[in-house]
């Protein structure tokens, strides 16, 4: 385990010396299936080399129900000031 001291001083705290707080993040996971479908957590160290595992997040103005609520906004609006 002395090569894990080495790691953490020489690799990972220069890593996150730049950060002001929250080197991590805790990223739920698929519960497992079968056997007794506990819930499933990952912690991610920030700054990971490997690819991110959390899924990048839809534009969700472009959604059917956003549009729909946009628009009747709208038509509140023109209501309103005539």
């Amino acid at each position: 385990e002395k090569d894990l001291i080495h790691k953490l001083f020489k690799v990972l705290a220069p890593r996150f010396q730049p950060h002001p707080g929250s080197y991590t993040r805790l990223l739920q996971i698929p519960n497992r299936d079968g056997l007794d479908r506990a819930k499933m957590a990952v912690i991610e160290l920030k700054g990971n080399p490997l690819p991110p595992l959390a899924r990048p997040r839809r534009d969700s103005d472009k959604t059917l129900l956003n549009q729909l609520l946009k628009g009747s906004r709208q038509d509140a609006q023109r209501a309103a000031a005539a």
